[in-house]
């Protein structure tokens, strides 16, 4: 890889994972702490979470196609501002009111779709599906830590401090990407509304990528459902709130020896599908054991744990299944469809989980969770194996 091409990977690869961790440090303890604020209750709390992805899902394609006219870095850092701003509101706010207008405003600055298409115009296609894996294995570390230090920040100071902390994760990315990223120039002469339709419907036509969205949306999901549920099952084992840190720290790095095992086979030619398939498997096989052993302390754990392992692996599989599966013309509108379909199911997980909690408390939670995954795992059967 040229320098230029690794610096500018290396850039982007540090403004959106400082933009992860800061959005995935209040996820573990927001569903208890936001019942705390002003006006919270479960359904508003859910609404909270799931507002960062629904204003995400909004703004991906309106961001990228202002990216093709004025240029990636421009709407880079038009982004990071809008998160820097809805930052500082969820810092400043003690009503669930306040954090759910911060929390939509740092979804509005929807870079990821603008990320990807950047690599996309700076990267050639020969270095395209490892810097893709590359963003997609960091983007698993970076939310492993998050959950770990969200909570152990919340034992020594308060719930607002991890929304100031992403306040100044902002401003470095915003200073990384003005400073470190190197401009280029977007010609955008040959973009109009009929080469975006032709975009759009050749991905429509590829129902391999069609799953894989509608896979990587469920998944996202399905993690809104465990982040609404834990922490209150949690508390209900009687583990006090400053210990929560500690079962997370415990329940990644075991996730982590696993997923950097299964990555190794991988490497000894063990075919990409059958891992993923086996995942959606242990989604399903995570899914039952909570269900069953809903009040057993150690077994219901054992099922979180056997979900973030599949998790990991899957999060790191799609970008890359979705780039080997998308045609190079218009890969940047694959990896956009890819962001939007992802955020949407974060809002969708957040709202939705909040709602079933508030009408059919934990159990209808994770019976709706075990129905999704066992829908997402009959969609992924009919994806073909080209690798």
């Amino acid at each position: 890889m040229k320098r230029k091409e690794l610096q500018a990977v290396v850039g982007l690869c540090l403004v959106l994972n400082l933009r992860i961790f800061g959005v995935f440090m209040v996820l573990p303890v927001i569903s208890t702490y936001g019942l705390l604020l002003e006006h919270g209750n479960k359904f508003l709390v859910g609404v909270a979470i799931g507002i960062y992805g629904l204003t995400q899902s909004f703004f991906q394609i309106p961001f990228g196609f202002f990216s093709d006219k004025i240029g990636r870095k421009s709407v880079i850092l038009f982004g990071l501002i809008l998160f820097f701003l809805g930052s500082c509101i969820a810092g400043m706010t003690y009503s669930i009111w306040g954090l759910i207008i911060g929390r939509a405003l740092q979804g509005s600055g929807a870079i990821s779709a603008t990320c990807m298409a950047y690599i996309s115009d700076f990267v050639e296609d020969v270095q395209y599906t490892k810097v893709m894996s590359l963003i997609g294995i960091t983007y698993g570390l970076t939310f492993a830590l998050s959950i770990i230090i969200g909570p152990m920040i919340i034992s020594f100071l308060n719930f607002q401090a991890l929304f100031w902390i992403t306040v100044f994760l902002a401003f470095v990315a915003i200073l990384i990407t003005y400073f470190f990223i190197p401009n280029i120039v977007v010609s955008s002469s040959n973009f109009n509304y009929f080469s975006f339709k032709k975009g759009i419907y050749s991905i429509l036509q590829k129902y391999d990528l069609m799953r894989l969205y509608f896979g990587i949306f469920i998944l996202h999901v399905l993690l809104m459902f465990i982040f609404i549920l834990l922490p209150l099952q949690l508390v209900f084992f009687k583990f006090s709130l400053d210990e929560h840190w500690k079962l997370y720290l415990v329940i990644i790095f075991i996730s982590f020896i696993f997923v950097t095992g299964i990555f190794l086979c991988t490497e000894m030619k063990l075919k990409i599908m059958s891992i993923f398939l086996i995942s959606n498997i242990f989604i399903i096989l995570s899914e039952v054991i909570c269900y069953s052993f809903i009040f057993s302390c150690y077994i219901f754990l054992l099922g979180i744990e056997i979900f973030f392992i599949a998790f990991n692996v899957l999060e790191s599989l799609i970008p890359s299944l979705v780039g080997k599966k998308s045609c190079s013309h218009y890969r940047g509108t694959a990896m956009g469809t890819y962001s939007t379909a992802q955020f949407l199911g974060i809002a969708c997980g957040g709202i939705l989980g909040g709602w079933i909690l508030s009408m059919f408390d934990i159990l209808g939670l994770l019976i709706s969770g075990l129905f999704f995954s066992i829908l997402w795992f009959l969609v992924s059967v009919g994806i073909k194996n080209e690798m």
